[in-house]
């Protein structure tokens, strides 16, 4: 496939629990490393949130034994309505909670922004940074993502060159004005680099960064 590592929905865990040589064999058959786990949370859940951090945590302990990696984590859920100050907060503090205890791992934690979901536009990320701490949370950019939520990806990886860890390249489809989903159906998005993402300027924002960005993958 021409990659040297996967990310894996944090599913994996379940599976392979408790079984860690099969999925260990399952990357060797396939000259791949793991790069990381991506972990749908419910971050506004202040009743179940040791829950979810514990959650995050046997993801990161899983990375751990599985080799290296990097835990990367977002809300799960639409929010149409506008967060309220406590809600900040709570999600601030699961985050950087989930941060600690990937640490014991020695397990980069990074916050992806969704477009409609908790974070998604440039004001909200900076937000969600500045209620974290930079030493225990990085960034984690999709670009499809920030284009749904109206921004622009390569301004967003200038801005905050300082806290991305990875770097999501994904394309949607529309304009570039419009970025749009049409459906949700598999096979759907447009062939990557024909939609709405200016992947060129992409690539210059990453290369002016060079050092500061460690790896990026390829959703299709």
């Amino acid at each position: 496939c021409g990659f040297d590592a996967i990310e894996c929905p944090a599913l994996v865990v379940q599976m392979y629990e408790d079984r860690l040589h099969v999925f260990e064999e399952i990357l060797a058959n396939t000259n791949l490393q793991l790069s990381g786990m991506l972990q749908k949370l419910n971050l506004l859940d202040r009743e179940r949130a040791d829950e979810q951090i514990e959650l995050a945590a046997n993801s990161a302990r899983f990375i751990s034994a599985a080799g290296k990696g990097i835990l990367t984590v977002c809300h799960n859920g639409k929010q149409t309505e506008p967060m309220t100050d406590e809600d900040w907060a709570t999600a601030g503090a699961m985050v950087e909670e989930i941060g600690q205890r990937c640490g014991e791992f020695n397990v980069d934690l990074c916050f992806m922004p969704r477009a409609n979901r908790l974070v998604g536009t440039e004001r909200e990320i900076r937000r969600m940074l500045a209620s974290t701490n930079p030493d225990l949370v990085k960034l984690a950019i999709d670009t499809g993502e920030i284009a749904l939520a109206g921004g622009n990806p390569q301004n967003a990886i200038r801005k905050f060159a300082d806290r991305i860890r990875t770097i999501r390249l994904r394309d949607v489809s529309g304009s570039k004005r419009r970025p749009k989903v049409t459906t949700s159906r598999p096979g759907s998005a447009p062939q990557f680099g024909r939609g709405a993402v200016d992947f060129p300027a992409v690539g210059r924002a990453i290369l002016d960064r060079t050092g500061v960005v460690s790896g990026t993958s390829c959703a299709l």
